[in-house]
């Protein structure tokens, strides 16, 4: 079993953790920043994931080995390479602090 889980968002794909993940240095969660796929040298595939702290903002990559199919499906989905931003509020649309703390930060900076 793995962290790591391929969601349907919007009618396409996009990379997830299965549990919260919490920043080591202040303990607030950390959320999916934006995600790359890869062939390896070697013809393993994986996906690179950022994740960002809420309240740090400290930047983390997980390098996640997936199956060809779940390369594919990433690769072609709109939100490769994408910094997720308005997504945020969908994604985490039950959780009110998230929430709040990505709108303060959109309406400040227009980029979380």
């Amino acid at each position: 079993m793995r962290l790591w889980e391929i969601r349907e968002f919007k009618g396409d794909y996009i990379i997830f953790p299965k549990t919260h993940l919490y920043c080591p240095f202040c303990a607030n969660e950390l959320l999916v920043h934006d995600f790359r796929t890869y062939l390896g040298v070697d013809g393993f595939y994986y996906c690179d994931v950022r994740l960002k702290c809420i309240y740090c903002e400290i930047l983390f990559l997980a390098g996640v080995p997936v199956s060809r199919e779940e390369h594919l499906k990433l690769k072609q989905s709109k939100y490769h390479m994408k910094t997720l931003r308005h997504e945020l509020l969908e994604i985490y649309k039950d959780d009110e602090k998230v929430q709040e703390i990505i709108k303060k930060k959109l309406e400040k900076w227009g980029y979380w």
